[in-house]
């Protein structure tokens, strides 16, 4: 066995004073974010990413170098004798340094020969929980573990997936008079549900001036007419007999269900003292991915013990299909396509609608681990967000009916 290094980094007391710069090794995996997590908690001087041919790694590298951390790219070899060769070069160019091996990720025959290698020169392996976010020693086995610092910006994060943010959005609460607003509209959901889609069909098919006229049937709504004034009286929109003004496109999004968005931020902006751990939050970020330049925008994100969290809010009624192109088996379907995409194996998503969700639906979610919050469950927001926050999976579809019926029973 090679003699082991006299600066092992694991046992500070006995560190020289003049202590060498701490690297990291990691195996690169496109569906993990543990290795930037883990190099931005350690204050590491350099990250030395081993990748098969075709990785792209750009984007792990651009959030090294902008924090002040060099990163290394090596090309690797599935051949096991070829790939031992590789680690052997490693060991010898980095000499100089305090080698760490992170075993989190990356494909198993290679982290499985580089974690031998690692433990055979005696230099210390670690491993990073992406569902609890703790660093956990393998090598030595007497070090404590520890939760990782919360330092990635949901930018940064995006960008390890090769997702580059093009608009930030905004990260600022609603004013007053639209708080009261919105929760008005869902203290009073299933009275108003009907009245609120007519308006967001209404938004959605605003001229070009921002105008919509009210059909006959709509003028005599009186549900109808209680949310239009409403939205008047919050200086979102002018009414003038039967002619609505959205007055600018700005109200006329937020009239066609850009107020859920506001709401559910609103109300995850005042969890953070409760949950400290949502290190970033963000509403309308809009980003682009890939050589084709694809475009999406994430209604609410939020960064939260280094995962990503996406929500979808919508207020659209959807139809009761039960067939994988019904509309809110779409929305289902694309959220869990966002999912893995922009934040891996570790990434959650959460569906918000003001409207009700079919069984099917549901079930869809619940299949892709999906949480969900719909029409009268909004009136336990806060409670379902927090459970997006510090739960894994979805409730299963049982409890979620005896969450209903409690609810139910309290009005």
């Amino acid at each position: 066995m090679p003699e082991a290094r006299a600066n092992n980094p694991q046992h500070p007391d006995e560190l020289p004073e003049t202590t060498p710069p701490l690297a990291h090794v990691a195996v690169y995996d496109k569906s993990s974010a543990g290795i930037a997590s883990a190099a931005l908690d350690a204050n590491i001087s350099r990250l030395i990413v081993l990748h098969r041919h075709g990785d792209n790694i750009e984007g792990l590298k651009r959030v090294m170098r902008d924090r002040g951390i060099a990163c290394d790219a090596w090309t690797v070899s599935f051949d096991p004798q070829e790939f031992r060769r590789l680690l052997d070069k490693i060991f010898t160019k980095y000499k100089d340094l305090r080698l760490q091996f992170n075993a989190s990720s990356g494909y198993r025959l290679m982290a499985v020969l580089a974690l031998e290698a690692f433990r055979s020169h005696q230099l210390p392996i670690f491993v990073i929980d992406k569902y609890t976010d703790q660093w956990h020693w393998v090598y030595p086995q007497d070090l404590d573990a520890h939760h990782l610092a919360h330092r990635l910006k949901i930018h940064e994060y995006l960008r390890v997936f090769n997702a580059e943010v093009t608009d930030p959005g905004q990260r600022q609460g609603e004013p007053t008079s639209q708080r009261k607003l919105t929760q008005w509209l869902v203290d009073n959901v299933e009275k108003l549900s009907a009245g609120l889609a007519a308006l967001n069909h209404m938004a959605m098919r605003a001229n070009a001036e921002h105008q919509r006229l009210l059909e006959p049937h709509q003028a005599d709504n009186p549900v109808l007419r209680d949310v239009l004034s409403q939205f008047e009286k919050a200086g979102l929109l002018k009414v003038n007999d039967r002619q609505v003004d959205f007055i600018n496109e700005k109200n006329r999004f937020y009239a066609n269900g850009g107020w859920l968005e506001n709401h559910v931020f609103s109300v995850i902006y005042g969890l953070r003292h409760q949950l400290p751990a949502i290190q970033d939050l963000a509403r309308g970020v809009e980003i682009a991915r890939g050589d084709n330049n694809v475009r999406n925008e994430l209604d609410v994100t939020a960064l939260a013990h280094n995962r990503l969290h996406i929500i979808e809010c919508k207020t659209r009624r959807f139809s009761h299909r039960k067939d994988a192109g019904a509309p809110g088996a779409s929305a289902v379907y694309r959220l869990g396509s966002l999912k893995d995409l922009l934040g891996g194996l570790s990434a959650k998503a959460m569906l918000v609608s003001y409207q009700p969700l079919s069984h099917y639906t549901e079930q869809r979610a619940s299949d892709l681990g999906i949480f969900h919050c719909a029409h009268e469950q909004l009136h336990r927001l806060r409670f379902h967000l927090q459970t997006f926050f510090e739960q894994d999976k979805p409730p299963s579809r049982k409890r979620r009916t005896h969450q209903r019926k409690k609810t139910t029973h309290r009005k």
